[in-house]
């Protein structure tokens, strides 16, 4: 953990990539969803420089080859600061100790980047860890919904935007939602009107491929 953190904080990728596993599978924030280690990296050299520090750590469980452990993280960018449970599986290798899976068992199970046919095109729905959700046409990156998503594990509210680039100002909507055997996410309303002419968030969505 140690390595890991300065290893991050003097920007040396190519020392934080030697700290996990070749196969791993990472939730990155900025790609909304999981990522490979090669992805992983790229998305970390496109970043602003931020400092990590990593807090306690509880020990989830042991095996001689294999540790799982949720450690707390506090990400400091400029005047901004989070603090967020970040989950580790470390796996041995040899005589190194690698990351194999990075997750945050605090995000809400929709956060992700979502997508579905709209006529002759693809809306894209981003639900973001921090609350935020938009809506564009995949092709034309024109947003036609923005706004803040909260809710539990079966159903969830939207409030968009009344003001800006796809501010639609219908107030309250709530929707149940259910994810399906093949991973696809199904989302029905239960309260409120959405506005006519804007891509429904209610419908059938997947998770759009991370290139």
């Amino acid at each position: 953990m140690t390595a890991l953190e300065e290893a991050m904080n003097q920007r040396l990728l190519d020392r934080v990539s030697a700290v996990y596993d070749e196969k791993a599978q990472v939730q990155v924030a900025s790609l909304l969803g999981y990522a490979g280690k090669v992805q992983m990296i790229e998305a970390m050299r496109g970043s602003a420089p931020s400092r990590i520090t990593f807090g306690e750590t509880e020990v989830v469980s042991v095996k001689p080859t294999k540790v799982r452990a949720i450690t707390e993280v506090v990400r400091q960018q400029g005047d901004a600061r989070t603090a967020e449970k970040v989950f580790f599986e470390w796996i041995r290798v040899g005589d190194a100790w690698l990351i194999k899976e990075q997750s945050f068992p605090d995000w809400s199970p929709l956060v992700g980047e979502w997508c579905r046919g709209e006529g002759a095109e693809q809306v894209t729905m981003r639900l973001h860890p921090s609350g935020n959700v938009e809506m564009t046409m995949t092709e034309s990156k024109v947003p036609v919904r923005r706004g803040a998503f909260s809710g539990g594990t079966e159903s969830f509210s939207l409030v968009p935007d009344a003001t800006g680039a796809g501010a639609t100002g219908e107030g309250r909507l709530e929707y149940a939602f259910k994810f399906e055997f093949d991973g696809s996410l199904g989302v029905s309303p239960t309260s409120g009107r959405e506005k006519d002419g804007v891509p429904s968030v209610a419908g059938t969505w997947k998770r759009c491929a991370i290139n």
